[in-house]
């Protein structure tokens, strides 16, 4: 039987030396991966797995994130298809119209590297839902004024990029 050597150092020499009887063949190949655990006992530890990854959910043309890297990295930084980029851990975007776009997320791990995944985000029309339906809602609903008064009121636009509202 030849010399048994680590794997983790091929310098590492004899670890053991079996003398093998027919019966014993078993025994032999414990004792040689025995002495290949103990050669491979070494203090550093491997480096850690470092994985750059999402998952999504739609809703309509909005789309929510959630970073799934592991280890949890330490900064972000996500690009919608050249529509839009964000820095957050898990962001929205609000997709414009049917189609497929790339996103990317490159994360920065602890260890100071950097890791890129892209998955491709499907928008498809929805039957459920009414076309281009755009929706305002305006606060306060009413307001009762004494001549000359003022009001101060807030619109948000949905539906629309283009939130430009004109009152009359």
């Amino acid at each position: 039987m030849g010399v048994v050597r680590s794997r983790c150092d091929r310098k590492a020499g004899p670890l053991l030396r079996p003398r093998i009887a027919p019966q014993g063949v078993r025994l032999a190949a414990v004792l040689a991966l025995l002495g290949l655990l103990l050669a491979c006992n070494d203090p550093t530890p491997p480096p850690a797995l470092e994985v750059a990854f999402f998952s999504f959910s739609v809703d309509g043309a909005t789309v929510s994130f959630a970073d799934a890297s592991v280890p949890e990295p330490t900064a972000w930084q996500w690009d919608f298809a050249g529509l839009g980029t964000s820095s957050e851990q898990n962001p929205s975007f609000d997709f414009v119209g049917e189609g497929q776009y790339p996103v990317t997320l490159t994360v920065e791990f602890p260890s100071g590297n950097e890791e890129s995944v892209e998955r491709t985000v499907e928008i498809t029309e929805d039957a459920d839902d009414p076309g281009d339906a755009i929706s305002v809602t305006v606060t306060p609903t009413t307001a009762m004024l004494a001549p000359g008064g003022t009001q101060e009121f807030q619109a948000n636009v949905h539906g629309t990029t283009n939130t430009a509202v004109t009152w009359s």
